[in-house]
């Protein structure tokens, strides 16, 4: 079946995306589990081999099921997911000093956006001119300056607590040759952007932030050829593109000493929750719960970054990723969060509607899956002389009375709308 509408707004819900089909029973359960009743509806579905097939808008038994087995089998399923319902909040959860697992509020915006773009700019160019000191320090044997990266964090982490949308959306403004230096950078600021989402305490997300802010420091290491290679590595380059986390210890460690959580997220960022990661293979409760948001941010940010063997994909891309590797390489519960906290169209980012018009987000609502948008390229992809505001909540349908929605998250520099040049529309929005 496919589920087109829940008994809830979207937002009070653990699923991701508006509209989704389900595959099999797990999925049943799981949304058993968080609703009453949902809308279902018929349509087509991809087949994959250029065909399309009927989904039927009413449940259907297994091949050689019938209907008392599979009812026996879906209520054992819904008791199980009720008991993991009322299970005390996770080991993450409790290391943090978290009670619940509910989603939390957005904490309250203190700077309007313009304000804080306008802030931050100087912040960002001369972070990265730290970044790029750090990168030839690093390189040369050369001690970092830890001082100087403590600073910038906590200047960082004041301007999150104003407006955390500021930074998060001018971090993704990298091109492709810098996403090696600046990626760091954007992980620190989705780190502690998510901490504080989390309401974890200020002394925390300087520690998360500064984990974050180095935790790629051991690529410095790296040959070139391999780091930069315009292509998939082959095994002994992975091998030795693996040693980039006791790299970076090594060379924080003849630095000035950094807290051990820090340090952590430096190791073992790659760990993953089900122990398929490296250095050592670490496995739930092992990995500090600020390396885990550390490596929820590294994974979302190359994602959604141009490198030097893939263009970039859409932010709802790389949501759908960290969504579907839930509950095996990250905690299912934390993927959760960080998807109420990024959203589903972050501000800043490239959607086309129905109507095949191309915008850009310039600022969240209360319904996430429908922003305020400036439209940007009309129906025919061609650039409007006079781009033209769009408040999806309030405009739900065109002059026609066509209803009007979003059909797609784009990547960054689709259409060949430049990066920086959106970030003006949205500071100017």
């Amino acid at each position: 079946m496919y589920v087109s509408r829940l008994d809830r707004p979207w937002l009070e819900s653990p699923f991701p995306f508006q509209g989704f089909q389900l595959e099999n029973w797990d999925h049943v359960a799981e949304v058993r589990d968080a609703c009453k009743y949902v809308y279902i509806e018929e349509g087509e579905a991809d087949t994959g081999d250029g065909r399309k097939k009927s989904i039927p808008g009413i449940a259907q038994s297994k091949p050689g099921e019938n209907e008392s087995r599979v009812r026996r089998r879906f209520r054992q399923q819904s008791r199980q997911q009720k008991d993991a319902a009322n299970e005390p909040p996770s080991a993450w959860s409790l290391s943090l000093g978290l009670e619940s697992e509910a989603l939390p509020e957005r904490p309250r915006i203190k700077s309007p956006l313009r304000e804080e773009i306008r802030a931050a700019r100087p912040l960002i160019k001369e972070t990265q001119k730290l970044v790029r000191q750090q990168v030839l320090d690093a390189r040369h044997g050369r001690s970092l300056d830890i001082p100087a990266a403590r600073e910038s964090v906590a200047r960082i982490t004041d301007s999150i607590m104003r407006n955390p949308d500021a930074l998060v959306c001018l971090s993704a403004l990298k091109k492709r040759d810098e996403y090696t230096y600046l990626h760091s950078l954007s992980v620190c600021i989705l780190s502690v952007s998510f901490g504080r989402y989390l309401g974890l305490p200020d002394e925390t997300l300087l520690e998360l932030g500064f984990g974050a802010f180095l935790h790629d420091i051991g690529k410095m290491q790296i040959p070139d050829s391999v780091l930069n290679k315009p292509g998939r590595l082959d095994p002994t380059e992975m091998e030795i593109m693996r040693k980039h986390p006791e790299f970076g210890v090594e060379i924080v460690d003849g630095s000035e000493r950094i807290p051990d959580s820090s340090r952590d997220a430096i190791y073992s960022h790659h760990e993953r929750l089900d122990g398929s990661g490296y250095i050592v293979g670490a496995s739930g409760s092992e990995i500090n719960p600020l390396t885990h948001i550390v490596s929820v941010c590294d994974t979302y940010d190359a994602i959604i970054s141009h490198r030097p063997y893939k263009f970039a994909n859409s932010p709802l891309d790389a949501t759908a990723e960290l969504y579907r590797t839930r509950g095996r390489f990250f905690d299912a519960d934390l993927v959760y969060k960080f998807i109420g906290f990024i959203g589903v169209y972050p501000v800043g980012s490239l959607v086309e509607l129905n109507t095949r018009e191309v915008g850009v987000v310039v600022e969240s609502t209360s319904d996430r899956l429908r922003p305020k948008l400036l439209i940007l390229l009309n129906s025919e992809h061609e650039r409007l002389d006079q781009p033209y505001p769009l408040d999806l909540v309030r405009i739900r349908q065109t002059s026609s009375g066509q209803r009007l929605d979003i059909k797609r998250s784009l990547e960054t520099g689709a259409y060949d709308l430049d990066p920086f040049e959106l970030m003006r529309y949205v500071e100017e929005a």
